[in-house]
C-alpha cells in the first residue's frame, strides 16, 4: 500500500465512493464538487484544504489555496490520489463552472455527481479533458498531496 499523503487521500476517496459526502447540502449538489473534495481531505487529514467560510466551495479559490500551500505540489501527470482541477473563471464561457476530483486507478476520476450528490467514478482523464479543456476551455491541473 501507498503510505504517502497522496495515498491516504486516495484510500479515503475510495472509501467515500457511492456516498453523499456532504449530506447537509450547505452547497447545492450541482455546485458542491469543491466542498466534497474539502470534506474528503478533512476526513483523511483532520482539516479541509480551505474552509467553506474562506471560500472552500469555490474551485477557483481552492486552486489558489493549493498553489500557495506547502502541502500540495503541482504534478505534470496524474497519479492515483492526485487532485485534478479545472478552476471556475478560467474557461471560455461554454461551461459556467469548472470541476474538481481525485484521480483513481486506470486514469479514472472520482468526483461529485451534480445530479444526485453522490461521490462517483464518473470521468476518465480523457473524458474530463474533452469536457473541461476542449469544450470548456479550462486548464486541467494536477496536484499531489505531500
Amino acid at each position: 500500500p501507498d503510505f504517502s499523503a497522496r495515498g491516504k487521500l486516495y484510500i479515503t476517496a475510495i472509501s467515500c465512493l457511492g456516498s453523499d459526502v456532504t449530506p447537509l447540502d450547505e452547497i447545492p449538489d450541482d455546485t458542491a464538487c469543491a466542498e466534497v473534495i474539502n470534506a474528503i481531505h478533512q476526513k483523511a487529514f483532520g482539516f479541509p484544504i480551505l474552509s467553506i467560510r474562506e471560500g472552500g466551495a469555490s474551485t477557483r479559490l481552492l486552486y489558489q489555496a493549493m498553489v500557495k500551500s506547502k502541502l500540495f505540489q503541482e504534478s505534470p501527470e496524474p497519479m492515483e490520489g492526485s487532485v485534478i482541477i479545472s478552476p471556475t473563471g478560467l474557461g471560455n464561457g461554454n461551461l459556467p463552472n469548472g470541476h474538481i476530483g481525485i484521480v483513481s486507478k486506470d486514469r479514472n476520476v472520482m468526483s461529485n455527481n451534480s445530479f444526485n450528490g453522490k461521490f462517483e467514478e464518473n470521468y476518465t482523464i480523457a473524458s474530463w479533458k474533452e469536457r473541461y479543456q476542449r469544450w470548456g476551455g479550462f486548464p486541467v491541473i494536477y496536484f499531489n498531496r505531500i
